[in-house]
């Protein structure tokens, strides 16, 4: 596994969708983190199958593509013998597009949803002071025949882009 080819497929999936901010345009923004030594540039994921179900894979402060590629197999195999999965990933750098996460879970067959958490940088309505973080809600659904129904990433900020995306008929 390359964390620069699950990377670079995560911010090519974002620019094909119309979200520039996290496709090229992340970029300049991860070089300078791995530059900064912000993002661990050599880190190699580690999984733990909890219990089962439940999926942890430790980013090891590198990016969350590749922890996420490490532990969508296990996660993907627990819904297929169980019927629900939860696959965390913890002290990773930012996953950029949330929504090709649940993107993949879907392109299996199985809908996906994921959360992310963020620092406080968005001041609810009527706020004056940040509180809530940009913190990224996305889903996927599959359309039965291998493709997506349904795609949704949304951010609390406004800054941010959303994107829908539905197809069919």
């Amino acid at each position: 596994m390359s964390a620069a080819r699950e990377v670079a497929r995560s911010l090519r999936r974002a620019q094909q969708i119309g979200n520039i901010h996290c496709g090229l345009g992340h970029v300049e923004h991860d070089c300078a983190q791995l530059l900064s030594g912000r993002v661990a540039a050599e880190a190699i994921p580690n999984l733990n199958l909890v219990r089962p179900g439940i999926v942890h894979v430790d980013a090891k402060n590198g990016f969350a593509q590749p922890a996420f590629a490490l532990g969508l197999p296990p996660a993907l195999a627990s819904v297929e013998a169980l019927g629900v999965s939860v696959l965390a990933i913890s002290r990773a750098y930012t996953s950029a597009a949330l929504g090709y996460f649940p993107e993949r879970i879907a392109e299996h067959g199985f809908i996906g949803v994921a959360f992310t958490n963020a620092s406080a940088s968005v001041a609810p309505p009527g706020g004056s002071r940040p509180v809530l973080g940009t913190n990224p809600i996305a889903m996927a659904v599959p359309d039965g025949g291998g493709g997506i129904a349904f795609q949704f990433d949304q951010c609390t900020s406004a800054v941010f882009h959303s994107v829908w995306h539905l197809s069919g008929g």
